[in-house]
């Protein structure tokens, strides 16, 4: 009974402390909410398949064709197209509305063949000893396209982006180098038919997450915030606690427990039951603040 009264005693003076009360339950709550919603977007940005892409594409031809067709294929990007300049691209992506921004300079493709075919001519002529017909073409610059990302994006994201669009492009150039040897090949053998290339790759990757239960669930901004927080948040009782004890000197209210009868272990267990208690009951708020309100408002 004793036990009892001195839970009940701290219930009392925890009910009276409303500051306490709102550091315990009110800003943990608070923060969840905040610090999710602030993290949701970049979440979104790097964990879903859903990337904005902005395409502009000033070719027309054959490389961003190609390039747009590979784009859609990955599933990875929601692809836009606009005809815009460089600053209006840099904008729209500064501003948020994209991610990632693709610009395809104009005669890319008509740049690419040539260069395509004064290699594979230089080549073939240097294994016919022919070196008069080799004309090496005055613009030796390397064709580029413009790629633009968003200031949140990491860096390793960034590199994989990169490399993904990149090697994009490599098989659109090794393509072009295959159907220029061709063309030279036919103009030497003209009876014969050139068969296709096959481009697929020879050598694959096998991807799986190193997990315990086989579980390939990559955890949202909410499943990730929430239980952080959650444990978090249960140190904030401690200020409640320390006003009480604090309270309690002052006011004499320890003095006079003191002077009653039985161990003064009682009072202490009592304190510590009726936190615990308090951390389970805002430990299961927190958890029901991630289910009803985070997880189900943002799906």
């Amino acid at each position: 009974m004793k036990l009892l009264y001195s839970i009940y005693k701290e219930y009392k003076v925890l009910t009276r402390d409303r500051a306490g009360l709102a550091i315990t339950f009110i800003m943990p709550t608070v923060l969840i909410l905040i610090i999710t919603l602030i993290q949701d977007t970049t979440f979104r940005s790097v964990n879903e398949a859903s990337v904005p892409l902005l395409i502009v594409d000033r070719d027309h031809d054959s490389l961003s064709s190609v390039l747009e067709t590979s784009l859609i294929k990955s599933k990875f990007f929601v692809i836009t197209k606009k005809q815009l300049s460089d600053e209006e691209t840099k904008k729209e992506i500064a501003t948020g509305h994209f991610f990632i921004g693709i610009i395809i300079p104009e005669n890319t493709s008509k740049k690419l063949r040539e260069k395509s075919s004064a290699r594979i001519g230089k080549l073939l002529g240097s294994f016919s000893g022919d070196t008069t017909a080799i004309v090496e073409p005055l613009d030796t610059s390397k064709l580029k396209v413009q790629l633009y990302f968003d200031p949140i994006t990491k860096k390793s994201f960034k590199t994989t982006i990169s490399n993904s669009i990149e090697r994009i492009i490599s098989q659109i150039e090794m393509q072009s180098m295959v159907s220029s040897l061709n063309e030279k090949m036919k103009e030497s053998f003209p009876l014969a038919t050139p068969s296709k290339l096959e481009l697929t790759p020879i050598v694959s990757l096998t991807e799986e997450y190193a997990s315990y239960n086989n579980s390939s669930i990559i955890p949202n901004s909410v499943q990730h915030n929430v239980p952080a927080w959650t444990l978090f948040a249960m140190f904030f009782i401690c200020i409640p606690l320390a006003g009480n004890i604090i309270r309690e000197r002052d006011d004499g209210s320890a003095f006079r427990l003191l002077t009653m009868p039985g161990s003064y272990m009682i009072v202490i267990l009592g304190k510590m039951l009726t936190y615990v208690i308090v951390s389970l009951i805002q430990f299961a708020l927190m958890l029901c603040v991630g289910i009803y309100f985070t997880i189900i408002g943002f799906t």
